[in-house]
């Protein structure tokens, strides 16, 4: 693209400190990614989201709508990806876990199939039983019925859904004494 001789390219602009105008410049010369990069030097993390969506980079947009202290615009975009792209599944997961959202990590793992990653991200939230129910599922009976045993004591006379889990669980290894004084 030719460039007009009236309009300052985004070196000039950034050279005068006009980040924002350097960053709608390099908008107009499609160089997106340096637009995403001047608009963080300057926490206009909000501002990057879509762009970060056009150049199809949704775990820059999870990271980019986090910084923007946006969480509840990262959860769509989390659970808008393939959860047949690995890559880009363990990215987000990553990003996610790294800024605080460990819940929301783990249900993008889980629904991803990786029962086990999931359930350690669980585990960082605090969220016991659900944790166990992938562990479960994954086949790691000793550990489940450790932490079903953990959300039982955590969840005092509350502890039914807990205490169903644990009793099945110990029944299905065959320990039906066990499960049920769990009942």
């Amino acid at each position: 693209m030719a460039e007009d001789a009236r309009s300052p390219s985004v070196e000039d602009l950034v050279a005068a400190g006009d980040y924002a105008g350097a960053a709608a410049r390099a908008i107009e010369e499609g160089d997106l990614r340096r637009a995403i990069n001047l608009l963080e030097r300057i926490w206009r993390f909000g501002e990057a989201v879509p762009l970060a969506l056009k150049l199809g980079d949704a775990p820059l947009a999870v990271r980019l709508a986090l910084d923007a202290r946006d969480p509840e615009r990262a959860r769509p975009i989390a659970e808008g990806l393939d959860a047949a792209d690995l890559d880009q599944v363990a990215r987000t997961a990553d990003i996610l876990a790294g800024r605080g959202h460990h819940e929301m990590a783990a249900q993008l793992q889980a629904r991803a199939g990786l029962d086990l990653q999931a359930a350690a991200l669980y585990q960082r939230a605090g969220r016991p039983l659900a944790a166990a129910r992938l562990l479960e599922h994954a086949g790691h009976f000793l550990e489940a019925g450790q932490l079903y045993e953990q959300a039982v004591r955590e969840a005092g006379p509350e502890g039914t859904p807990a205490g169903l889990a644990l009793g099945r669980l110990l029944g299905r290894l065959g320990r039906h004494h066990e499960a049920a004084r769990a009942l």
